[in-house]
């Protein structure tokens, strides 16, 4: 068929229904009492496990909800008994990246077999979601709709475009990296065919995408967000998913940290929370920050559990002063940052209370940290910062009574200019003096934050103050 692409070389020997990991013969072991014994343990594994890929039991359904949302359809065809199965479903499908690039499709999975011993249409315990009947009739479509064939190997896994076009397949048992570049391979292609349907101006902002300097590529990503149509914001991942060059895809995904972009960008930044390459991680996690996409909540707070990088710690903790500051957990994460003992991670934290200055134990909690950091000048600066992104006159009494006594002049003249525009009197050259003060705060980043931009530029707009952290 039209750009279908085999990423395993070996023709698909259409004789068997058994595949293993790394032969074509059948397993030996089958029917033995040691594999018997293997399979009560992946039984068992499979059933305490919670996570798993939305399924879904149609072949129809699947290639409907494809033309809907965008998305590559992914059938997963298996069988029970064989081991390679087994562990592709049990370790690969479960690990977090795969579950989030699989996000990025509709998966059907086929099976032969029933799992549920009850009756057919009690639900199954292999693929919760859906019914044993459903995955025994969406083995006999594939077959006679996609294979044309009655026997095929496995595990196997094919990839079709929103029109039922195979794109692309593999088959034997893959590991998760194999797995993820299988699966970014497809949504590679699923873009290219998609483009044909695109209009000339949308299909130009994708090659503007693809093509373009670093400039161009931003300019194509915001253009793109700003398309209402779901399908082309599906399209964007999926592109940016598949470019060769880590920077290009980074740049991409940087793009997507403002405001105004929120509601469409901020869906797909979750998605690369789990990418293996920790750079895009961060960069996602910054973006998340900038664009202060609420529901980026409880997958920062999940990150931040794990994350191991400082900077991307730190990262989180900003983020989550954008995203979730009201929340009781992310509150309680950046109180503990303005504590610790590293000077990078007590100004991110400082900075994330900017949506707690409403509350008066931490406005008295920044007043004893103002003292507490005695000559440090950037964790000064970065708790007059705090008050100047919250930017509520309310504050300057405690402004004026924090810095009463600083010994300080920078500090002192960042004070009162700060004090003079929260109260609507602002001088020239008050804002000027903050920027100049307040850069000094980010030049650590390893991600440059995008409102620095305008900060450069001398532009007084609203990208440089509001929820940036």
């Amino acid at each position: 068929m039209r750009n279908e692409k085999s990423v395993d070389l070996r023709a698909p020997d259409t004789s068997l229904r058994c595949a293993p990991a790394d032969r074509e013969k059948e397993n030996p072991m089958r029917g033995t009492v040691s594999t018997l014994i293997v399979l009560l343990v992946v039984g068992a594994g499979l059933t305490a496990q919670t996570r798993s890929p939305h399924w879904l039991g149609d072949l129809d359904d699947a290639l409907e909800k494809a033309k809907e949302t965008g998305k590559p359809v992914l059938i997963a065809m298996h069988m029970k008994g064989e081991i390679a199965c087994d562990r592709m479903i049990r370790q690969v499908y479960t690990d977090p990246q795969v579950l989030s690039r699989l996000e990025s499709f509709v998966v059907l999975p086929t099976s032969p077999d029933r799992h549920n011993m009850t009756a057919p249409e009690a639900p199954c315990p292999r693929f919760p979601g859906i019914n044993c009947a459903d995955h025994l009739m969406a083995e006999v479509q594939v077959k006679e709709r996609v294979l044309g064939t009655d026997t095929v190997k496995v595990p196997q896994h094919i990839i079709l475009s929103p029109d039922g076009e195979r794109l692309s397949f593999h088959v034997f048992e893959m590991k998760k990296t194999a797995f993820l570049d299988f699966l970014d391979q497809g949504l590679a292609l699923n873009a290219k065919a998609a483009l044909e349907g695109l209009g000339a101006v949308v299909a130009g902002y994708f090659r503007d995408l693809r093509e373009g300097n670093a400039k161009e590529k931003k300019k194509a990503v915001a253009l793109i967000l700003g398309v209402d149509d779901t399908k082309a914001h599906e399209l964007l991942f999926q592109t940016i998913q598949s470019m060769g060059k880590t920077s290009d895809k980074f740049t991409s995904i940087r793009a997507m940290g403002y405001e105004e972009l929120e509601e469409p960008a901020g869906p797909l930044l979750l998605r690369w929370l789990h990418d293996p390459a920790l750079r895009i991680v961060n960069a996602a996690v910054v973006s998340l920050e900038e664009c202060g996409y609420g529901p980026a909540l409880e997958p920062l707070l999940a990150l931040g559990k794990t994350a191991k990088d400082k900077e991307l710690r730190k990262d989180i903790v900003r983020a989550l002063g954008t995203v979730g500051a009201a929340d009781k957990r992310a509150r309680a994460v950046i109180m503990r940052a303005t504590e610790a003992r590293s000077d990078t991670l007590r100004i991110s934290g400082y900075l994330a209370t900017a949506s707690l200055l409403w509350e008066e134990d931490v406005i008295g909690h920044l007043k004893e940290r103002f003292k507490k950091e005695r000559r440090s000048l950037l964790p000064k600066l970065a708790i007059l910062r705090a008050f100047q992104i919250n930017g509520s006159a309310e504050l300057i009494p405690v402004l004026r009574e924090m810095t009463a006594k600083e010994s300080n002049k920078q500090l002192r003249d960042v004070a009162e200019a700060l004090s003079r525009i929260l109260n609507g009197d602002e001088k020239d050259g008050d804002e000027k003096t903050l920027r100049k003060s307040f850069r000094g705060l980010y030049v650590k980043d390893k991600i440059r934050r995008n409102f620095l931009d305008a900060w450069g530029s001398g532009k007084n707009n609203k990208r440089s103050r509001g929820r940036r952290r």
